[in-house]
Parts: C-alpha cells; sequence; structure tokens
C-alpha cells in the first residue's frame, strides 16, 4: 500500500467520522426543539379554543372541559388557587387589564410544564398535575406572572420584570415556607 493511499483512507476515515458527528449534533438539537414546538403548537390549538369560550361575566378562572381526565381531578383546585392568585394581584395592584378571566386548558406536554399566552390564557401539562400540590401552585404562580407583565411579547420572558413579579407573587401565596417552588422563578 503505498503512502497516497493511506492519506486518502485516514481522509476518508475522518470524513465519515466528521459526517456522523455533525449527524449527532444535528439529531440532539432537534431532539430538543422539536418537541418544544410540538407543545407550543398543541397549546396554540388549544389557546384558539379557549378565546372561542364564552365569557362568563362573574367568573375570574374558565376551565375547558374541566370533566376531562387530563386534569387529573384537580380542576376544582386550579380554579381556587387562581382566583387566589387574581385577588392577591389586585391587592398588589398589578392585574393587568384584560387577564381576567383567566381561561385555562390542559394538554399533554413532552417539554414544557405550562405555557401562558397573552393577555389571559394559560395550557397547562397534564403529567405536571399529577405532582403535589405545592408544585403545581408554583407552576400556577409562574404561567399567572406572564399574564401580569406587560410586555410578555419580550424576547426575554423570563426577565428581570417578571422575576420580580414572580417572586412577589410566590412570596404572598406562599409566605416564608422552606418548601415552597421558590425555583419557578428563574
Amino acid at each position: 500500500m503505498r503512502v497516497g493511499d493511506v492519506l486518502v483512507l485516514i481522509t476518508s476515515g475522518i470524513l465519515a467520522i466528521g459526517k456522523a458527528l455533525l449527524l449527532l449534533f444535528v439529531l440532539i438539537i432537534l431532539g430538543f426543539y422539536v418537541p418544544i414546538f410540538i407543545d407550543d403548537w398543541n397549546a396554540r390549538k388549544i389557546v384558539i379554543e379557549l378565546n372561542k369560550m364564552p365569557i362568563i361575566s362573574e367568573k375570574n378562572v374558565m376551565l375547558m372541559n374541566p370533566d376531562n381526565d387530563l386534569w387529573q381531578g384537580k380542576a376544582g383546585y386550579i380554579e381556587k388557587k387562581l382566583d387566589e392568585l387574581i385577588v392577591i394581584a389586585r391587592d398588589m395592584e398589578i392585574l393587568r387589564k384584560g387577564t381576567v378571566p383567566v381561561r385555562v386548558g390542559v394538554s399533554e406536554f413532552w417539554r414544557v410544564q405550562g405555557i401562558a399566552y397573552d393577555p389571559s390564557s394559560i395550557v397547562l401539562d397534564s403529567k405536571t398535575l399529577k405532582k403535589e400540590n405545592f408544585i403545581v401552585d408554583g407552576l400556577l404562580v409562574h404561567e399567572f406572572a406572564h399574564l401580569l407583565i406587560e410586555d410578555s411579547k419580550d424576547l426575554d420572558a423570563h426577565g428581570a420584570s417578571w422575576q420580580k413579579t414572580c417572586k412577589s407573587l410566590l412570596t404572598k401565596t406562599f409566605g416564608e415556607q422552606p418548601n415552597a417552588p421558590y425555583n419557578m422563578c428563574h
């Protein structure tokens, strides 16, 4: 075998490894972003249905299909907690016009626990609703805080303004409890 043949084999091997690594990188990126895209797509379909719901003037919270099994039996609990958050936000004078009634749906997500859409829609992950109530409470505070931020379409959805609002709501909701989900505001 000549030196030139060896160099061709080595170069071919390096190119094959490079292609395999590039393919692996692309698959990892797709594996991360595609589920998020699908979650967002599913949530947007639910938001369209939420926006079709007729507004009941005396209701602060409207749940889509509260008897559906995806709610894990927590529809009433979620309605009550969001009612409490609305009262807290009013007392803090941070409740935006158009936020109430808050419309809430549920879906099965791959990567996210919940998504908030301006001005008044929240879609929650069914699997997250199986968790302990204080985790669900933290999720509700997290998503509700998005609805209270004036510029929620800002590219930095978890920026300083949102973090301040979220932490204030968590403190008002949980006080200084050691097991409170303060990490939900990052």
